[in-house]
């Protein structure tokens, strides 16, 4: 093996290392080099000016597989932009072969071959069909049909001035001779049937055809000899061909960037092969998978490039942590970002439900519907006594619902955001602001009029309540079904970050805010009755009077819906 085993050994002695970053360099062993050329755990050289000894025309693994070098590059600043792009198009025109003499087998653009190669792309498809029964002499061929593979021997020959094949009926069985009707073919640029032409299809593959309208593709077995059989050069181009699409894409002209240097110097294929031949030791080495995944993740992580050097950053943000209310920020096409002093997390866009704050106010929310529930099992165990009976059960029960709907809309605002939660909040904390409101500005004006003896009769104070009290309320009924069928519920909205880029996230939307403002304006019309009949009923006695509370509660109401339109 071509490691330094003293550097594999003192990798088995320490413990595994917990990250990719952590894992050492095992270098090549120079003892064992042919040249000085090296990199850590592989070695590459010009296949073509050196000869090995134990394989032929291979790439191998490790800096082989990235193509890199030096040269020329053209930038905004450049003087002569227009001449210098016109040098090019001269370099790796094929007309003209600069391009390909100044390389051996392969360029850095492609479709464009190095001196030895360039000849052998340029072959028709009646050399390549020489080319490939070149040799004298009965070899095997096998087609698929239905299912079942068939063998068929062909005698390479030569029929007039080029190569072609001949079958012999001794050398094959009734079905193939029944199946080939013509016994001699010659390589041509397309197939023919009366004029016996076959032609190349692809490495080791020729077109034969049987009649007018059917051709088989023959396959030779020689490819799976072809380790006892010397490499051409058609096979040696194939190589590096095949190898050269397989690589890395380079840039053009050449130039490195410092992520292949990163990666050269972690020599992530020498730790891959160490794994392999040696192992770790038998507790701490992964299965071949765990191997492979290790290997990859040096590969990625040596090639993505520092933050303070990406234009365009490419991020994702995780799911918001209850406890510190922040979402980490995921750079996905650079890293340290923590050195350029970018952003690391940002706040979250919702209150979560887990959150302290998100907690106490579910506990309140579930301490308030107890209140409710108690009071009203007392109120219909008592609902007889004097004060509830002239008070009204309805009343009770207006007071009641309003009180649940405001807890209903408070959990509404804790969570991630939806269509449903969007529009069933308003909802929930209309209807409780103004039931609350109705409800109790009703009962102090019947107690203010009552008190005070205004002229008052049963049916002006009905129509004056139902105005106020019932058809102002049903208005903004009317606009909150407008509002909510003239909207999506959400909205997608940005946060920057700095130097980063823009978070997009769903927020409850707003929909058409005139509608919202013609709800609130009735809210604040209903608040302002309700300061009004409270500051008259301030001279009442204690017994009767709930004039400060309503005033105190209205008050409280009216900066909630302040805030309210605050946030929208």
């Amino acid at each position: 093996m071509w490691l330094d085993e003293a550097a594999v050994k003192d990798w088995q002695e320490k413990p595994y290392p917990k990250t990719s970053l952590e894992n050492p360099i095992i270098p090549f062993d120079e003892n064992l080099a042919y040249k000085s050329y090296i990199i850590h755990g592989m070695m590459y050289d010009n296949l073509y000016s050196f000869d090995y000894p134990d394989v032929k025309y291979v790439y191998t693994p490790g800096i082989s597989s990235i193509q890199t070098g030096t040269g020329l590059t053209i930038t905004k600043k450049s003087k002569f932009k227009d001449e210098a792009f016109k040098f090019f198009e001269i370099m790796i025109n094929s007309t003209y072969p600069f391009y390909s003499y100044g390389n051996t087998a392969m360029t850095p653009v492609e479709d464009v071959s190095g001196y030895i190669c360039a000849s052998n792309n340029q072959k028709t498809k009646i050399e390549l069909c020489n080319s490939l029964l070149d040799l004298d002499g009965a070899y095997p061929y096998y087609y698929i049909e239905n299912n079942k593979t068939n063998i068929i021997y062909l005698n390479h020959t030569f029929i007039g001035y080029n190569r072609g094949i001949i079958i012999d009926n001794l050398l094959n069985n009734e079905m193939a001779n029944n199946k080939f009707k013509v016994k001699e073919y010659s390589c041509d640029n397309s197939v023919d049937f009366s004029k016996k032409k076959i032609t190349y299809n692809e490495e080791y593959k020729i077109e034969v055809p049987i009649s007018n309208d059917e051709v088989i593709i023959l396959k030779s077995m020689r490819d799976i000899e072809s380790f006892s059989v010397e490499q051409n050069t058609e096979q040696v181009c194939s190589i590096y061909e095949d190898t050269f699409k397989k690589a890395k894409p380079m840039q053009f002209p050449y130039t490195n960037f410092m992520e292949t240097n990163n990666l050269d110097s972690r020599g992530p294929i020498s730790l891959f092969f160490a794994h392999l031949y040696y192992k770790h030791n038998e507790t701490e080495e992964g299965s071949l998978q765990d191997i492979v995944n290790e290997c990859c993740d040096i590969i990625d992580d040596s090639l993505i490039p520092s933050c303070k050097n990406t234009d365009k950053i490419i991020f994702s943000v995780d799911v918001c942590d209850e406890a510190r209310l922040k979402m980490k920020i995921n750079y996905l096409n650079c890293k340290n970002a923590t050195l350029t002093n970018l952003q690391s997390e940002i706040d979250c866009v919702y209150m979560p439900l887990k959150n302290i704050y998100g907690i106490i106010l579910i506990i309140f929310i579930v301490v308030s519907l107890l209140i409710n529930i108690v009071f009203s099992i007392i109120i219909i165990k008592n609902r007889d006594e004097r004060c509830i009976y002239i008070s009204g059960i309805k009343l009770f029960i207006y007071l009641l619902i309003s009180s649940l709907l405001l807890n209903i809309s408070i959990f509404l605002w804790i969570g991630k955001t939806n269509m449903f939660r969007c529009i069933l909040k308003i909802w929930t904390m209309i209807s409780a602001i103004s039931g609350f409101i109705c409800t109790s500005s009703s009962k102090m004006e019947m107690i203010v009029s009552t008190y005070y003896n205004e002229k008052l009769s049963n049916v002006s104070l009905k129509y004056k309540n139902q105005f106020i009290y019932t058809i102002m309320p049903s208005f903004q009924i009317i606009f909150l079904l407008l509002w909510t069928f003239t909207q999506t519920g959400t909205e997608i909205k940005t946060i920057n970050i700095k130097n980063v880029g823009n978070y997009e996230y769903t927020s409850c939307s707003t929909g058409i805010e005139i509608l919202l403002k013609f709800i609130f304006i009735i809210d604040f019309v209903l608040l302002f009755f309700s300061i009004t009949i409270s500051y008259r009923g301030r001279n009442i006695p204690d017994e009767f009077n709930d004039s400060k509370k309503i005033f105190v509660t209205s008050i409280m109401f009216l900066f909630q819906k302040k805030v309210h339109e605050k946030h929208q």
